[in-house]
């Protein structure tokens, strides 16, 4: 189930830019793929819709390319268990994660996908 809620359009265009490099990072064998093309389409489509070319945006390529140095900023904390002063900041990104998906499965609605699996909050529910 989806529900359509307002949001502004740099959050709109944040999670595009998200979405496209998690489909950049993912194996092209992974089932959840699916996931992430369906949103893709389905917030352009929104996008569209209201007649945003969001490519064409002067931010986009500079919203694209942060979250890129964000990505791989968070994926070297994660591979580096010696930096402890950042696992505060993604014990939290994890469990607002876990979180929001909890609320998903709650409503049927769209899983959000992570592509590395150590979650920082893995024993949260232990």
């Amino acid at each position: 189930m989806k529900i359509p809620i307002e949001l502004s359009i740099g959050e709109t265009i944040d999670k595009l830019s998200i979405i496209k490099i998690k489909l950049e990072k993912i194996d092209k064998k992974d089932p959840r793929i699916k996931i992430l093309d369906e949103e893709k389409k389905y917030i352009e489509s929104c996008l569209n819709s209201k007649k945003i070319d969001f490519e064409k945006n002067q931010y986009w390529q500079e919203l694209l390319e942060a979250n890129r140095q964000l990505y791989e900023y968070e994926f070297r904390i994660r591979k580096n268990p010696d930096i402890a002063q950042h696992k505060i900041g993604i014990y939290l990104n994890d469990l607002r994660y876990v979180i929001k998906n909890k609320i998903n499965s709650e409503y049927n609605s769209s899983i959000e996908v992570k592509l590395h699996e150590n979650l920082a909050c893995n024993t949260m529910d232990k």
